[in-house]
């Protein structure tokens, strides 16, 4: 099943928009007959939508005076008539807001221990875009990891002939497979390096320079693997307010229904629905 689908049934198994849906059932009923006509299906969440919006607007009265109310209370009925028709649901999951503000929950994951030049903490994907992403952080190699002389390296046991120390004018020191670091260019030994522990010593690395070596990431139990975090994090929205009214004559539709055979409803709906879904989409 999709994951749509069960986000959908496990908000169908709710109290509240088992309620919903109850109330708004003729709705509903009147929405799937329009649908099965144009050759489509009225999917669980747009059934959700609708019988969540329905419910919303029930709380919601738009006059403030009775200068408002038009002496015929007879509406079109918009919220049947564009939900339905809404392709949201056919992209993404969607989810009707039960008030005004909400709050969307997503999950977020973020790397958990400091590799090269990646940091604990920094964010490589989540539900709503895709962060940072460390090629070597599940590799044996650490790239361009900060060094400074008498701090050991991260990763152990580190491999020889695989480290590669550049200082901060450029200059880049090799080890040669016994534990020393030099200078390629001169032959002259530097610094070293202690493949088991890390130790490393080099006068010439100060602030600013960086390793880049492999460790081995096989041997166990002193295995040091790199980490990520899940949390789930939450962003609030707010609802905008959208309105449009429609009128027509009663000859109109009279005519409009001997002439061609139409129902005036049906093509103010198609209008409507067709004026907001356009004003979503320029928004």
């Amino acid at each position: 099943m999709a994951t749509s689908d069960k986000l959908v049934e496990r908000v169908l198994s709710t109290p509240t928009t088992q309620r919903n849906i109850k109330l708004a059932e003729r709705y509903i009923r009147a929405a799937e007959s329009v649908q099965k006509k144009q050759g489509k299906t009225l999917t669980l969440e747009k059934k959700v939508a609708l019988a969540t919006t329905l419910a919303n607007t029930r709380k919601i009265c738009e006059a403030t005076n009775s200068a408002n109310i038009p002496s015929k209370t007879y509406f079109l009925d918009m919220l049947t008539a564009v939900v339905p028709n809404l392709i949201a649901p056919d992209i993404v999951s969607t989810q009707a807001l039960e008030s005004k503000a909400g709050m969307i929950s997503y999950l977020r994951f973020t790397y958990g221990t400091d590799k090269g030049q990646t940091t604990a903490g920094t964010m490589f994907n989540n539900s709503l875009y895709t962060g940072r992403s460390d090629q070597y952080y599940t590799s044996r190699e650490i790239a361009e990891e900060a060094v400074v002389t008498g701090v050991n390296f991260e990763f152990t046991p580190v491999l020889p002939k695989t480290v590669q120390v550049t200082i901060p004018d450029g200059t880049v020191y090799v080890d040669d497979g016994t534990g020393n670091l030099i200078n390629p260019s001169t032959a002259a030994t530097v610094g070293t390096i202690n493949y088991a522990t890390g130790a490393f010593t080099c006068v010439s690395a100060t602030d600013g320079s960086t390793a880049t070596y492999e460790y081995n990431n096989e041997q166990v139990p002193d295995l040091k693997v790199p980490e990520i975090n899940m949390s789930l994090a939450q962003i609030p929205i707010f609802a905008k307010s959208r309105k449009l009214a429609a009128y027509w004559g009663f000859d109109a539709a009279y005519d409009l229904k001997q002439q061609y055979g139409t129902e005036i409803l049906d093509v103010m709906s198609a209008q409507a629905a067709g004026e907001i879904a356009h004003k979503q989409l320029v928004a």
